[in-house]
């Protein structure tokens, strides 16, 4: 672990003066005073400093507790790792197994209710809930295929339960449009509590006919659905084909929603091949003669902090751009920052005002800034 106490990294966005503007579309606009401040704190996983805790993929696996201790999963090794609020590596959580407190294949983690730490396991099927004062398992609840089709992920957990996603994987032959994931609760038994509360359609997939050569293949700049459950409870929901995210409440009913135009960015054929650079050539052929859309998802993730604000991600103009733009949505809904960081960095987690971010350029590193607020003007 390095730490970069005086580093501080100012995120220019270009806000000049303070008062409110309309966008084209008679969006209310806030502007702020200052732009906000990441003052990056330390790193986890440099290799380069001696770190001795590596990780192979981070993706979206890491929580934090209610006292800064962090928690790192690896989608390539079934491990969790523990430190604490200043970076100082504490202890691993499971190993590879199918035992009680053992993992196959760790699809997603959350740290909620009493700061219990909740770990589903795709490959086994199974949610396992561990104390975070000892780090040992408490509880193993197994869930199952239902007829929504497979458990693939836990948003988080509730009074009652769990709430996880269900669908059925692609298979050659299916329409990528008629898939959906189904969003619904799943009680401390297992078992289904009600209907889905919403549905989204599934990622897109480009998928053989009949007579083809048999194959599923994930579409490069295909749309996604992405799903957050915030920390009031409410269901957020979005799909990258447009900036549109839905907020529901546990019982499906839908609160509001955040709308923002954004300028179409126009798929090139020589970005799809460079994409697909390193594919058998069958694979390449496939994706390249396709009928795929002419546009690029307008954004590809967002979170939501503590104080139900989003964070998103937006596609950046090109493949060869080095940064990207995020834009913050206040709890009002109201567009309230812009700014770029470099395109290796992906914000997963903002709470009691730092910022957790994995940063791929050299192999996964956690990167944990000290967010630096600035005044809005409301």
């Amino acid at each position: 672990m390095r730490l970069y106490s005086a580093l501080i990294w100012s995120i220019a966005v270009g806000f000049f003066g303070s008062t409110a503007c309309r966008t084209a579309d008679d969006e209310t606009v806030i502007e702020v005073l200052d732009a906000p401040e990441f003052i990056e704190l330390f790193r986890l996983g440099n290799e380069l400093e001696g770190d001795s805790v590596l990780f192979g993929r981070v993706g979206e696996l890491l929580a934090v507790d209610g006292s800064g201790r962090i928690f790192i999963g690896d989608h390539q090794v079934p491990v969790i790792h523990v430190f604490n609020r200043d970076g100082v590596f504490q202890t691993s959580i499971g190993q590879s197994g199918s035992a009680p407190g053992e993992f196959s294949r760790i699809q997603s983690i959350h740290v909620e209710h009493s700061d219990s730490l909740y770990v589903f396991d795709f490959g086994l099927n199974r949610i396992s809930v561990f104390d975070t004062d000892q780090f040992e398992i408490q509880r193993s609840i197994s869930v199952s295929q239902d007829s929504l089709g497979l458990p693939f992920s836990l948003l988080g957990s509730t009074d009652t339960g769990f709430l996880m996603t269900y669908g059925w994987p692609i298979s050659p032959g299916d329409a990528s449009e008629d898939r959906y994931i189904h969003v619904t609760h799943v009680g401390w038994a297992a078992e289904m509590i009600d209907l889905p509360i919403h549905s989204v359609q599934a990622s897109e997939w480009l998928t053989s006919s009949e007579g083809e050569q048999i194959y599923a293949i994930r579409i490069p700049f295909g749309r996604k659905p992405v799903l957050r459950k915030g920390s009031s409870g409410n269901l957020y929901s979005g799909w990258t084909d447009s900036l549109s995210i839905s907020i529901f409440s546990l019982d499906g009913i839908l609160q509001h929603s955040i709308n923002h135009s954004l300028k179409p960015v126009t798929l090139t054929r020589s970005e799809l091949e460079l994409a697909v650079e390193g594919r058998s050539d069958w694979v390449r052929d496939a994706i390249i003669n396709a009928d795929l859309a002419d546009f690029k998802p307008v954004y590809d993730h967002f979170i939501v902090d503590d104080l139900e604000q989003i964070w998103l991600r937006t596609t950046p103009p090109s493949i060869a751009d080095s940064t990207v733009e995020w834009l913050v949505f206040n709890e009002k809904g109201h567009l309230s920052h812009r700014f770029h960081l470099p395109v290796s960095t992906n914000l997963l987690e903002i709470r009691d005002d730092r910022v957790y971010a994995v940063d791929s350029q050299y192999g996964d590193q956690v990167i944990v800034y000290q967010l630096k607020k600035s005044e809005l003007n409301v």
